[in-house]
């Protein structure tokens, strides 16, 4: 995108493109808390709420199969075009990597981003870099804009925006030294209020599930139990909407980092601020800071599909069966009755129900009261386990994978295999989110091998640090480690190349990953590994000594 050098001509670009980017934020932001209420409540606009929700466990177990924080590891993966010594200090690079990727609880975001990314459609990840790190944070994606919505890919876009709010104080505070700042302060405003999918959840019916008495203990507190969580913060300070917008300049080859207050005034206008194209690296594309996480991508749709707009359906029909099973259950409790042979008002009839009570029936004497229990279908339970069972045919999860038993399954390796089998679309998504994590993990690598100076040791026990390696590289996830499904796959590979002797006891310890790692590898190499030695030459010593002893007996022969 040409980016003119009159002031004028310049803001009225950036205008009209944030206005383009923002196109869509509104229709997306209705859907959005349409999709945020029906995940934590189950229902839609106006309804009670759900008395089973299915949604919220079901996309909790979704998202566990897509990414596991605990056994996701990185490594290190070097080009044609890289120096063959970087080969020796690839590992510890990849150490490295995986040691900030912790230390900045990116694993924790990125278990948010994936959860949110089924229940919205995609989510954001951006990553600030400061003092020789990143720190990640989730975007909420209503607060998020692209040039063209029917193009995916965030690096194919020529512009994107990303909406976010401070105090007054802290825009201050950011503005101490700036030209103009004075003129900024002056034209931006400030609002109670922010433009984000939990402010616009749409309200809720309340279920009063308290008897309310007219006389209280003292002392007592008052607790309304009718309120559910809405989960929406509380704004009590002015905020004021900045807008951080990135276009592509043809003339930089590199972004152009707009950032701008109140819709309308221009802050700061420069370039590139996060990882700009250099000339020392020519291996590198210019990097911004966002990675998209859509887990249900669509080829002519940037945001992609929603998994929770897939269950909606599902879940209604469950709580219309749960709504019809909670009345015949009232009903068994407190079974409809019919009187005969007497004439009383429905008033005292309904005093029956009261423990207690005593009225005046009057007549005859012959007054007699008859109770019709409802009896529950079995059908009634039996449309229950074929709805969950539906839930999990949709996102594609079988019993054997979801931990169920299934019938004709007749060993654990007929169930492995089966497992195998009946993983391919959760791992077809899990891929789909592995390259998420790798785009992340890359910037981690590009930001040490930029930012930092520490002294690291390669394989041979030589100094370097990481701006000493060639620049080709990229970080992958290491073993398809960010997926359980793949890790039985990955143990069973590990296990066989070790009895093979293709690998030695070292890599067959860092294929499986198990707990301790780094502690494991230390006893083996510093500990196992000189013993068993020891213990050999031992052993050949004592055979030598008793061969040589033996060969000391015998009689020479006589010439």
């Amino acid at each position: 995108m040409r980016i003119p050098t009159d002031e004028t001509k310049r803001l009225d670009l950036y205008r009209e493109v944030r206005e383009a980017c923002l196109a869509s934020r509104d229709d997306r932001l209705t859907r959005y808390a349409q999709n945020r209420r029906w995940y934590f409540h189950g229902v839609n606009e106006g309804d009670s709420p759900s008395r089973s929700n299915k949604i919220y466990s079901h996309l909790d177990t979704v998202a566990s199969f897509l990414f596991a924080s605990d056994t996701t590891r990185f490594n290190v993966k070097l080009t044609t075009l890289a120096d063959k010594t970087d080969y020796e200090r690839k590992e510890v690079f990849a150490e490295r990597v995986n040691e900030k990727w912790n230390d900045s609880n990116a694993d924790i975001v990125w278990s948010q981003g994936v959860l949110w990314s089924l229940v919205y459609d995609s989510t954001i990840i951006k990553h600030i870099r400061r003092c020789g790190t990143l720190h990640p944070f989730v975007v909420d994606p209503a607060c998020f804009g692209v040039y063209r919505d029917d193009v995916m890919m965030l690096d194919r876009q020529e512009a994107f925006i990303h909406v976010y709010y401070m105090t007054q104080s802290d825009l201050e505070r950011q503005l101490a030294l700036h030209p103009r700042r004075a003129a900024i302060l002056q034209e931006v405003t400030a609002a109670y209020a922010k433009k984000d999918t939990s402010e616009e959840m749409p309200a809720l019916n309340r279920l009063i599930d308290m008897v309310q008495t007219e006389t209280n203990l003292i002392g007592e507190v008052n607790i309304a139990t009718d309120i559910l969580p809405e989960y929406r913060a509380e704004i009590s300070v002015p905020l004021i909407e900045m807008g951080e917008l990135w276009i592509w300049n043809d003339d930089e080859d590199d972004y152009q980092v707009v950032t701008m207050a109140s819709e309308v005034t221009v802050v700061y206008d420069r370039r590139n601020i996060f990882m700009p194209r250099s000339p020392l690296l020519r291996a590198w594309e210019a990097e911004h800071p966002f990675v998209q996480c859509c887990p249900n991508p669509l080829f002519d749709y940037f945001w992609g599909a929603s998994e929770l707009e897939r269950l909606v359906t599902l879940q209604a029909e469950r709580n219309e069966i749960k709504a019809h099973l909670a009345k015949l259950q009232r009903k068994q409790v407190d079974p409809p009755s019919a009187w005969s042979g007497m004439g009383i008002i429905e008033e005292k009839l309904a005093a029956f129900n009261d423990p207690g009570a005593q009225i005046s029936v009057g007549g005859d004497g012959m007054a007699k009261r008859e109770t019709y229990i409802p009896v529950i279908p079995a059908d009634v339970y039996t449309s229950l386990h074929e709805n969950a069972a539906e839930f999990d045919e949709t996102s594609g999860l079988t019993n054997v994978l979801a931990g169920r038993g299934e019938a004709g399954v007749r060993s654990s390796g007929h169930a492995n295999k089966l497992a195998t089998l009946g993983s391919a679309r959760p791992k077809k998504r899990a891929l789909t989110i592995e390259d998420s994590l790798e785009k992340s993990a890359t910037l981690y690598g590009k930001a040490l091998y930029m930012d930092d100076t520490d002294e690291l040791l390669d394989e041979r026990g030589h100094p370097f640090i990481l701006a000493q390696m060639s620049p080709h590289f990229t970080v992958e996830v290491d073993g398809h480690s960010n997926s359980p499904v793949f890790m039985e796959n990955q143990r069973e590979n590990a296990v066989l190349l070790l009895k093979a002797r293709a690998i030695n006891r070292k890599r067959f310890i860092q294929m499986i990953a198990p707990p301790m790692q780094r502690d494991l590898i230390r006893d083996l190499e510093g500990k196992i590994i000189p013993q068993e030695q020891a213990a050999a030459q031992a052993q050949q010593e004592a055979i030598a000594r008793g061969e040589a002893a033996k060969g000391g007996g015998k009689l020479q022969s006589v010439k």
